[in-house]
């Protein structure tokens, strides 16, 4: 999975603002590949919230269906 953030540099997961938007992929992407948990698919593909954000400017997850 790869989500990028526009101008983020190394440190932008720090910032308030992008600590909200990448917890929910972020928890989502633990739940399933840490817990095995197949429940947090839906947030993990269902991707059109993250590209109606302007502040991503990339968001891949290839294991989608």
């Amino acid at each position: 999975m790869k989500v990028e953030i526009n101008n983020g540099s190394h440190f932008c997961a720090s910032h308030r603002f992008n600590e909200k938007l990448l917890s929910k992929p972020a928890i989502a992407w633990m739940q399933r590949y840490i817990n095995g948990d197949t429940r947090f698919d839906k947030f993990l593909c269902g991707n059109d919230s993250y590209k109606d954000d302007t502040r991503i400017s990339a968001y891949d997850y290839e294991d989608c269906l």
